[in-house]
């Protein structure tokens, strides 16, 4: 995937390009059953790129029976006629008229035009119903008037969609639908509750402050071995196998190399078994969710082992003889697409050769805080951590708190960080406070103002480079997809390459810069 206006989403693998399925989970629809909300979500693509996504997604759930009907069966049609002519004020008012909907279907609207509000960069009015729908959600299940499933559903969504926005907020909302899911569980067998709090506490994790992160990860592993000793009392059952892969899935994200490696085996082992007694779409689409985790974790670091992971699943799937017409969907979706998977693992390996070699030289055209560089032996002797980002790239905002952590801790130690980024014709709307696209062509002055007003928004100390049109640069360091983060050591040698956000990553890349720092 290329750096610029195709691949500014960030690395996608085949999980990625299987996003709706995940999407669809967290808004509750027909589809929810299959237990593949484990996969990442929406690893590595920008706000942009999701709320883009969701936007053509609430067009198409529009059109779903039984998404969006009154209780006579009939589709509401001045509801559907305001949302298609993005007269949200109109659809909100209609909701609120609408005293005859169901209350999940009220809640499941109001997030619609949240969603869609957010796409007309309405943000403070998309936080305002977001709230309401996640207030209600979570009001609604702990009354028992809505099932944790729809309540999950909303409260995903809404944390996804806000959090660079209100990260206290949303992970509040977080928070109290664990606390609701887990007052109405049972110790006794696992159930489908146990994966609906097993995606909430990953995605709790996976928003909380790095000095929390932790603490929430060893929360989820114990539930997580909760669950598996649930499930060994009834391991023959095929939707308690079904639960379980899914939250095995969950666990791969988390996991390091060796459980990673030991979950995988023990989930496809189960997978491929229940498959070849008897297959179904639910079923092989929780073993493809289960290959998508792990390829996608080690694609990255060990592509050699993804690889294998791949031919092996690919061997596996041409083996089985269906006359199922969706399980031969699954399948062939997953044989079609794994070729992108492919050229994931090749761009890994290209990531992996920079390793242990010379940094290539950087290639700045404007500076933004501290004393400009030319070259990276101006800073001859010093750690060096040179991070690809841009302003639309939620990812990279997510990584925001750990930069400014490492630059405040490490900096004096002999720390630098360079952020590098390009121009993407983007304005600064003072009366929004945010970037906005620009239609016309952008200054680079006026780019440059935009990207100061930005910094100073989220605290940013750390300098930064904008590089020219036409630099080589995100190239000659194999930059795929961002945040791209490349760990330079004294010498001038590359010693660590990561793509993507996340504590897991965080966590090597500190833990690499405290080897350095001290060799």
């Amino acid at each position: 995937m290329l750096y610029g206006e195709i691949g500014d989403h960030g690395p996608l693998d085949y999980a990625l390009d299987q996003e709706p399925w995940i999407w669809i989970r967290c808004l509750s629809f027909k589809f929810h059953d299959s237990n593949i909300g484990g996969w990442p979500q929406l690893k590595g693509a920008s706000m942009k790129m999701k709320i883009r996504f969701v936007a053509w997604l609430l067009v198409f759930a529009l059109a779903q029976p039984g998404f969006g009907q009154d209780s006579a069966g009939e589709f509401n049609q001045a509801f559907q006629k305001a949302i298609g002519a993005k007269d949200f004020d109109e659809a909100l008012k209609l909701i609120e008229q609408d005293t005859a909907a169901p209350l999940g279907m009220k809640i499941n609207r109001r997030a619609q035009i949240a969603s869609f509000l957010m796409q007309a960069n309405r943000k403070d009015e998309a936080m305002v119903q977001f709230e309401k729908a996640a207030g209600d959600a979570i009001q609604a299940a702990q009354e028992g008037k809505i099932s944790n499933q729809e309540m999950q559903g909303t409260v995903m969504l809404a944390t996804a969609m806000t959090r660079t926005i209100d990260a206290k907020k949303s992970s509040a909302w977080v928070s109290r639908a664990v606390e609701i899911v887990q007052s109405k569980l049972t110790d006794t067998e696992l159930t489908p509750d146990h994966r609906i709090l097993i995606d909430l506490l990953r995605m709790k994790m996976q928003f909380a402050e790095t000095s929390q992160a932790e603490s929430h990860k060893a929360t989820l592993s114990e539930c997580i071995a909760k669950c598996e000793e649930l499930f060994s009392k009834q391991s023959t059952n095929p939707p308690k196998a079904a639960t379980m892969l899914g939250i095995w899935g969950v666990q791969l994200q988390i996991a390091d190399a060796q459980q990673s490696e030991e979950t995988y085996s023990k989930a496809t082992k189960l997978a491929e078994s229940m498959i070849r007694e008897t297959a179904n779409a639910n079923l092989v689409s929780n073993y493809l969710a289960i290959v998508s985790s792990y390829i996608g974790k080690s694609a990255r670091n060990a592509p050699d082992t993804a690889s294998v992971a791949l031919d092996s699943a690919k061997s596996f799937l041409k083996s089985i003889n269906s006359e199922d017409k969706n399980v031969n969907q699954v399948i062939e979706g997953f044989l079609k697409n794994s070729k992108n998977i492919e050229r994931t693992i090749e761009g890994a390996k290209r990531l992996l050769t920079m390793v242990g070699k010379p940094a290539p030289a950087i290639d700045p055209m404007e500076w933004i805080n501290g004393e400009p560089l030319s070259k990276l032996s101006d800073i001859e002797g010093r750690v060096v951590l040179i991070d690809f980002w841009a302003v639309w790239c939620g990812p990279c905002v997510a990584t925001f708190p750990h930069l400014k952590h490492l630059d405040a801790e490490y900096s004096k130690q002999g720390l630098t960080i360079l952020g590098v980024t390009r121009q993407y014709n983007m304005r600064w709307d003072d009366d929004k406070d945010t970037y906005t696209r620009s239609d016309t062509p952008v200054e680079l002055s006026d780019e440059m103002q935009m990207l100061e007003k930005f910094f100073a928004k989220h605290e940013l100390t750390h300098r930064t480079m904008v590089t020219p049109e036409k630099s080589e640069m995100q190239s000659q360091y194999a930059v795929t997809g961002i945040p791209h983060a490349v760990l330079i050591d004294k010498k001038g040698i590359v010693r660590l390459v990561k793509v993507g956000s996340g504590s897991q990553n965080a966590e090597e890349i500190e833990s690499t810069i405290k080897q350095l720092l001290a060799e």
